[in-house]
């Protein structure tokens, strides 16, 4: 695959191999956002897992990014030896590339994708740690394996971007330097769309208080509050939107919690505004805790009331989101938007100056500062 000549990699900054971990057409999260900033300033390619399970994935813009899909067998998820040879394919295809191709740097985002690279590469490594990887893997032998491989990672790493405080802390405590990390939180991008976009409102009960969550549901998602709150408060309706990680046996069947699938980044403001609250339900784990939710963003965005479980790190969010800690206060809170007795907590002004500080465009400036003083 011929991805550009040296004369090309002078019309611009900086040459970039961006890995992605992610689809390309996955929900947009920050490796898109990230991808698609540096582009406009840099000479990008982006490399991203190509997912066999389209129903799951949605239609992301393609202009102005260089893509390039990484095909793999399927199933690598399930059997073994499918997992290993993809291993195999990608680690004999990014060894030609670096071959062939100079980079000034080379983005990853998951000590996985680090394994499949050469040893002895000359580009930096940029290691943007957006979650805490460990945290994804129960199987203790898959752990030692992955911890292993983020400390090699972090020793070969010439800058490491923290999406959180909580992880960069937990980068210090795995062999990273002070001098050698950035926290660079998420973001939220504006949503160019279409006032009068014609979304599928079949499925919405206007005679109900409607309650939405944006995002991925995954293991973390905290179904018993939503069911508890659906149980104690007859009036409510809640609407789940964006795809599922994978198989969650404790998805409930209710009437009143509805699946609308994962949905284009573009359509979300429309969404939006047909619902009353929008919600950030998990369950608070070791995963949890490291994490800036990209969706408080874009609910602060969106300009809805917000409702969130509290975890340490979530404090900059204060005067925009009421916390709760368990289910009865979550139930509690939900009421009183309900009966009326509670309102959004921010201004219009208190939106403005925080947008202003927090959009994808703010952050790459300040990613872009720091690959320049590598």
């Amino acid at each position: 695959m011929l991805i550009g000549t040296q004369a090309e990699s002078n019309v611009m900054g900086r040459t970039i191999l961006y890995i992605m971990n992610v689809d390309w057409d996955w929900i947009k999260q920050r490796p898109h956002f990230l991808a698609e900033k540096l582009s406009a300033s840099n000479n990008v390619y982006v490399f991203y897992p190509y997912t066999w399970r389209r129903s799951n994935l949605v239609r992301n813009p393609r202009e102005g990014v260089k893509l390039f899909p990484l095909f793999r067998l399927p199933f690598g998820g399930r059997l073994k030896i499918i997992k290993r040879i993809n291993f195999w394919i990608w680690k004999f295809y990014f060894s030609i590339l670096l071959k062939f191709k100079n980079f000034d740097f080379i983005w990853i985002s998951s000590p996985e994708i680090f394994e499949t690279l050469p040893i002895n590469i000359t580009p930096e490594i940029i290691y943007d740690c957006m979650d805490d990887v460990l945290g994804f893997y129960k199987n203790q032998h898959s752990y030692e394996y992955i911890l292993e491989a983020e400390e090699r990672l972090i020793k070969k790493s010439k800058h490491i971007f923290c999406s959180s405080t909580n992880l960069a802390n937990k980068i210090l405590r795995r062999g990273g330097h002070e001098d050698k990390y950035t926290v660079v939180f998420n973001g939220f991008e504006p949503i160019n769309s279409v006032i009068n976009s014609q979304i599928n409102r079949s499925n919405i009960r206007y005679d109900l208080f409607r309650i939405g969550y944006i995002g991925t549901i995954s293991s973390w998602f905290d179904f018993s509050v939503i069911l508890e709150a659906v149980i104690k408060l007859p009036n409510v309706i809640f609407y789940i939107i964006g795809p599922e990680e994978n198989l969650i046996e404790s998805k409930p069947d209710h009437e009143r919690i509805v699946f609308l699938g994962p949905i284009q980044h573009n359509e979300l403001h429309q969404y939006s505004i047909e619902l009353n609250l929008l919600v950030m339900p998990f369950i608070v784990n070791s995963l949890v805790k490291s994490v800036d939710p990209v969706k408080i963003y874009e609910y602060i965005y969106f300009d809805k009331p917000i409702v969130s479980v509290y975890y340490a790190g979530l404090e900059k969010f204060e005067r925009f989101v009421d916390f709760y800690i368990d289910k009865n206060e979550f139930v509690s809170i939900i009421k009183k938007y309900l009966n009326g007795s509670a309102k959004k907590k921010y201004s219009s002004l208190e939106r403005e100056s925080f947008l202003l500080e927090n959009s994808w465009d703010k952050r790459c400036l300040d990613i872009c500062s720091t690959l320049s003083r590598l």
